[in-house]
This record gives C-alpha cells, sequence and structure tokens, in this order.
C-alpha cells in the first residue's frame, strides 16, 4: 500500500555487491495518489469560494433544534405544539446534541463532504482496504487547497504542523511506526488537512517523493540531518539526492566505480561522474542533494 501519505513504506537498504559497490537509501514514497481518477477543481472556482455549512451537526455549545437561548421558547423549527411555548429547560435534554463545527483556518465552516466519514473515524490504515479511501483523500485535499488555503507563512505553520503531528502520534496505537501524516488514523489524515493547508500544498506540488518527505522525517526524529552523507573514495563527504542514480569513476581505471542511488533504482535518473579527482567541491555540491540541517520551509 503506497500512497501519497505513507511517509515510510521500504526500510533503507545498504547492500554491497562484487562488482560494484551499492548504496540504496529507501525514501521511495511512491504513490498514484496524485494520479488517481479524481476530477480537479474547477480552475473558476477561487481559493476561497464558500462552502456550504456542514450538516453533520451544529455549533459547539448550541443547542441541535431551534432555541431562543434568552427566551427558552421553542420556535416553529421544533416538535412544539406551537410558537412560543415555554420550555422547562430541564425537558428534552435526552434529544440535545453538542456537535461541533469544524471550520478552516480562513474562517469558512467545513462541508460535510470534507469531513471524515464516520465509518473511518478512529480507523488505523493498516484496518482497511486503502483503495477505498484513497480517493477521497485526494479529492479532499484538493478542494481544500484550492478553496481554503490562507497562505499563512510557512515559517509559522511548518512548527505547528509538526507540533500537532508530534500530540497525534504520542496517542497513537502505532506509536513508532509512522506511515502516514495524521499518526496512521484515517480521521487524523483528515484533520490536518483541514488545519494545515499549507503544507498539502507543498505535499501536492511536490510530489509522493518530494524534499517535504525527509524534511518531516527529520522533524519527527525518524532521520538524522546528516542521513544522505557518504565519503567518496577521495575521503570527500557529499551529499546524495533523491531520485538520481550516480556512478562515480577515478583516475584508477583498474577500480570499481562507485554506484549510488536515492528512492527508486529502477525510476531514478542517471549521473555520471567521469572523473571524480578533477571534480570540483563546487560541481559536487551542485550535483549533490540537500543538506537537511536546514529547513526550507522554516528557513532555519
Amino acid at each position: 500500500m503506497k500512497t501519497l501519505l505513507d511517509l515510510i513504506r521500504q526500510p533503507l537498504v545498504i547492500g554491497a555487491f562484487v562488482l560494484s559497490i551499492l548504496i540504496v537509501v529507501g525514501a521511495y514514497f511512491g504513490s498514484h495518489w496524485y494520479y488517481g481518477k479524481v476530477k480537479p477543481v474547477p480552475a473558476e472556482l477561487s481559493r476561497y469560494t464558500p462552502t456550504p455549512a456542514v450538516r453533520r451537526g451544529t455549533p459547539e455549545g448550541k443547542l441541535s433544534w431551534a432555541d431562543d437561548a434568552i427566551t427558552r421558547t421553542k420556535s416553529p423549527a421544533s416538535n412544539s405544539e406551537g410558537p412560543g411555548q415555554v420550555v422547562n429547560e430541564m425537558d428534552n435534554l435526552d434529544d440535545l446534541e453538542y456537535t461541533p463545527v469544524y471550520y478552516f483556518p480562513d474562517g469558512a465552516p467545513v462541508p460535510e463532504h470534507l469531513l471524515c466519514p464516520e465509518k473511518w473515524i478512529g480507523v488505523y490504515i493498516d484496518d482497511v482496504e486503502y483503495s477505498e479511501v484513497e480517493q477521497h483523500l485526494q479529492a479532499v485535499a484538493r478542494e481544500i487547497v484550492a478553496n481554503h488555503n490562507p497562505n499563512r507563512p510557512l515559517a509559522e505553520v511548518w512548527p505547528s504542523f509538526i507540533e500537532d503531528e508530534t500530540l497525534l502520534w504520542a496517542a497513537s496505537k502505532d506509536a513508532g511506526k509512522i506511515q502516514a501524516i495524521g499518526s496512521n488514523r484515517i480521521d487524523g489524515m483528515y484533520e490536518q488537512m483541514r488545519k494545515y493547508p499549507e503544507i498539502f500544498e507543498i505535499v501536492l506540488e511536490e510530489g509522493p517523493a518530494g524534499r517535504w518527505v525527509n524534511v518531516y522525517h527529520v522533524e519527527m526524529d525518524i532521520l538524522e540531518p546528516d542521513w544522505n552523507v557518504i565519503t567518496l573514495p577521495d575521503s570527500r563527504d557529499f551529499r546524495v539526492k533523491d531520485g538520481y542514480q550516480y556512478q562515480i569513476y577515478t583516475n584508477d581505471s583498474s577500480a570499481l566505480p562507485l554506484s549510488i542511488c536515492l528512492s527508486d533504482f529502477s525510476t531514478a535518473q542517471l549521473i555520471v561522474i567521469d572523473n571524480l579527482d578533477q571534480t570540483s567541491d563546487a560541481e559536487l555540491e551542485r550535483l549533490g542533494g540537500w543538506d537537511y540541517n536546514f529547513n526550507p520551509y522554516t528557513n532555519q
């Protein structure tokens, strides 16, 4: 089960072979999340298009049936015998509901179709056939990003997102088994999409193997910031870039080439360094990957 929100689906793998040295770090985050059969949000819809109020419940602290908070009289919309009938405050308490309405960061109430379906509340991704929820999650993420993204500064949003993720994982039965945003719970994914449209805009833009995955792993203490650093035959450190396979040769024609690959080996783009001894530090840095001691979303 490989999806957009799965964060670790394959372990880091290091293998040594007789004919070549192969270092494979499995950070592949494969998914057909972005390529599912989901109609995109119409281009004419603005980012702040109003959406209908949620139908699942009423704002927390207010009665579910029509009630005047001052006169304590039921309106004609209720099942009273007539308008204006005085109601004892202790009557019909069993009929009252206090289901909260959820809101997006832009202040709009969350419509019913963007809430987590009740059958998936409290359900973990390993407990369902994920293909059943995949298209729902994809459609929800796209609509929220298109219509309810207030574009708050990432330097503020990203730390709050990681803080919420940490709290969610602390209460998860899958603690220590990170597979998906939201503590592996489907309703957790919906909650994070609702609260952090800016984060899911990054997810949608960068894709399932984007830089955000590794930044998230570092922030969640799954990876060390220098996890992608290797030492080359000439003793220089080199940061390997996701999605690329390197073949590195030296002046020693009798030496086997060093082969390095991150992400999915079968789809990685090939970079050949013909002569490491004649490759400058600046050129190596240009060909290399990200320094995860630096967070590109917070600039820290």
